[in-house]
């Protein structure tokens, strides 16, 4: 079923600051830029059923205005970082974009298996569902607020090229070098991430191709620490699960502190 609606904040709406330097006829235009992208085949994005990009002047056509007034205002709007344009030069509205690929991994993870909890609550379930939590909360990692391409505004900061290109399958550049998994190893004991966290973390990034993001690497450093955060509790409960069905217990790894200062001479005397 086509979802027939999209929200729009008024809030936002008013007090994105990139929205608010464009004159009146471009915001006129971008509301209606919003509703062809929310009825495109590729959502969020300024196309033809067949997928090619909607010209400046169809635009002009489908929004009633000049050839030249509509290819002025569209300046204006991307200029001001209202609107973003892909590598092919297609039109996008990078809330819409953002939004419709979170409702896909949505979907795609309801099919798995719906709360979690209900695996021990009714056994008549154990197996069709599956534990998604995870899944879930993966989509959250990468989106925080939203960008100035949104229906309705929105004053937050604007999501980069980077952050808007799918995370899978993509090619390095010639200086991306994909960490080994003895270095993601090392650079966690330091920031005390377990070792067995560490290459669980190195190998599901490197199945999902989640290293590249853009043509770049990403921090992965960071990443780690800040997953580590996130997820860690849920990890030592699933493994606390695991070893309690094996009988045995895992050690948890203990930051090593450094060794305390050396006093000045003069407080040794």
């Amino acid at each position: 079923m086509k979802n027939p609606a999209f929200q729009f904040y008024p809030g936002d709406w008013m007090k994105d600051p990139q929205l608010r330097a464009v004159s009146s006829a471009c915001r006129g235009l971008w509301i209606d830029m919003l509703c062809l992208m929310w009825e495109s085949a590729r959502r969020g994005f300024l196309v033809h059923p067949t997928g090619r990009a909607v010209t400046t002047e169809q635009l002009a056509r489908m929004t009633g205005n000049s050839a030249d007034d509509t290819a002025g205002m569209l300046q204006e709007l991307e200029d001001c970082g209202v609107c973003s344009r892909t590598g092919d030069g297609i039109l996008y509205s990078r809330r819409l974009e953002r939004d419709e690929r979170i409702r896909q991994v949505r979907s795609d993870a309801g099919k798995l298996g719906g709360n979690p909890s209900l695996l021990k609550q009714n056994p008549n379930h154990g197996v069709k569902q599956r534990d998604n939590l995870r899944v879930n909360l993966e989509v959250f990692q990468k989106e925080g607020s939203s960008s100035s391409s949104t229906p309705s505004g929105g004053g937050a900061r604007a999501h980069t090229h980077e952050e808007l290109e799918p995370p899978s399958r993509e090619e390095p550049s010639a200086d991306a070098e994909i960490p080994t998994e003895s270095e993601v190893v090392t650079h966690g004991e330091r920031a005390g991430v377990p070792p067995p966290y560490c290459r669980e973390y190195h190998a599901k990034t490197t199945e999902r191709h989640r290293w590249i993001s853009g043509g770049k690497l990403i921090d992965w450093k960071r990443q780690l620490v800040r997953h580590w955060h996130e997820y860690g509790q849920e990890w030592r409960s699933r493994q606390s699960q695991h070893s309690g069905q094996n009988g045995h217990s895992i050690t948890p790894v203990r930051r090593k502190l450094p060794p305390p200062p050396t006093p000045p001479p003069e407080f040794l005397q």
